[in-house]
């Protein structure tokens, strides 16, 4: 089916009206009742007895959609191209548009019933520090550069490299909800998961001098040592496929 945004001309029931008795008459009427020539007569709406409509299909309702667009063709075709553009910068066409406080109340609210309190809490602590630093005013604004700057400022904040994985993680499932809902296209972790999750540093490893090795090794019991095994020399010795 095609998604597009179509113009819609329908007739209206404009009317003459008389210039004599002041009577109306049919849009079509030649004469009046009272006898009066009513050819030359325009008629009272300006759209000339049409009216214009744009239709497009809403995906998430699953029906089409109309919008007045008044008796001007022009103007109808320009909202017709302004709604088409609209889509178009969406990436998706008829997905209800939803603000950001609105899905946050509509979320904490759904979690109530299958969430903890403490995990309900943690979810809208998240939410909260995800507007106070990224201010989107809806979930189709989210994107990589966004999610950077929140992983920057939270990493600032608390300097824990778990509890900014944790808060990324919890907004990653966030969006899942948001895209299973049809309020955006696609997650914006999709693909993009292992640059935004920040790696712990490996700790340097503790290299030990032979003198302390020694130490360590006689201070434990000749049954408690490690198995010893010292290669002096390696001898190659080719052999056939047919032996093994």
């Amino acid at each position: 089916m095609s998604h597009g945004v179509y113009v819609i001309k329908r007739g209206t029931k404009s009317r003459k009206v008389c210039p004599k008795c002041g009577g109306k008459a049919a849009a079509r009427a030649k004469d009046c009742r009272c006898g009066e020539d009513l050819r030359k007569v325009k008629r009272s709406y300006t759209g000339r007895g049409w009216r214009y409509h744009i239709r497009w299909f809403d995906l998430r309702e699953h029906k089409f959609c109309s919008q007045k667009a008044g008796p001007d063709k022009r103007i109808a075709e320009m909202k017709a191209a302004e709604k088409r553009k609209e889509l178009m910068m969406e990436r998706h066409a008829g997905i209800r548009k939803i603000s950001y406080d609105d899905f946050t109340l509509e979320y904490l609210k759904f979690i109530e019933d299958v969430r903890s309190e403490a995990t309900c809490v943690e979810y809208e602590r998240v939410l909260r520090q995800f507007k106070q630093i990224c201010n989107p005013r809806d979930l189709t604004v989210i994107d990589l550069p966004m999610l950077e700057k929140f992983r920057s400022q939270r990493q600032k904040e608390t300097g824990s490299v778990a509890t900014v994985n944790k808060c990324l993680r919890i907004l990653q499932s966030i969006l899942e909800r948001a895209k299973k809902q049809k309020y955006i296209h696609t997650n914006p972790f999709e693909g993009n998961r292992k640059d935004l999750i920040v790696r712990e540093p490996e700790p340097a490893p503790n290299i030990m001098e032979p003198k302390e090795f020694h130490k360590l090794l006689t201070a434990c019991t000749i049954y408690k040592r490690p198995v010893q095994r010292i290669c002096s020399k390696a001898v190659w010795i080719p052999k056939r496929c047919s032996r093994f």
